[in-house]
C-alpha cells in the first residue's frame, strides 16, 4: 500500500464530506465534531512532517513548528483525558499508535531544532532526504 494514498483518507476533503452529510442528516454522521477535528489535525501533520519543496522546509518560526508543537499537546492532552476517565479508551488511539505519534513528533522537532540551531542549517527538505543547499 503506497502511504501518499492512505493518508489522503486524512485530508481536508474527507473533513468536508464529513461535515456535509452530517448536516444533511446522514444515518450515522450526527456527530462528527471529533472525528473532523482529528482528520483536519492529522492533514495538517501530515503536511507539515511531508514537505518536497525546499522553500517551505522547517524553519524558525514557521507555521509547521506550531502545528508540531501543537499537535504533541493536543496528543498528551488527550491521553490524560483518558487517563483521568473524561474520555473513554474506546475514543483515544491505542497506546501504540499514540506512543508511535508522538516519537515520531518529538523527533521531527528535536532533529529540526538541532539542525537549525546547533548546526546552522537553514531548511529541511523531507526528514529522511535532506537536500537543501
Amino acid at each position: 500500500m503506497r502511504v501518499m494514498l492512505a493518508t489522503q483518507v486524512f485530508s481536508h476533503s474527507v473533513a468536508k464530506g464529513l461535515e456535509f452529510y452530517s448536516s444533511r442528516a446522514v444515518p450515522g454522521l450526527h456527530d462528527v465534531t471529533a472525528t473532523v477535528d482529528f482528520t483536519q489535525r492529522m492533514n495538517s501533520l501530515f503536511d507539515a512532517l511531508n514537505r518536497q519543496v525546499p522553500k517551505e522546509g522547517l524553519k524558525r518560526g514557521c507555521k509547521d513548528f506550531s502545528v508540531l508543537e501543537s499537535s504533541l499537546k493536543w496528543l498528551n492532552e488527550r491521553e490524560q483525558m483518558v487517563v483521568d476517565g473524561k474520555i473513554p479508551n474506546t475514543s483515544y488511539l491505542t497506546q501504540s499508535t499514540a506512543d508511535g505519534f508522538r516519537v515520531t513528533i518529538m523527533s521531527a522537532l528535536g532533529f529540526s531544532n538541532y539542525l537549525l540551531n546547533e548546526c546552522g542549517f537553514t531548511c529541511a527538505y523531507r526528514k529522511n532526504e535532506p537536500r537543501c543547499p
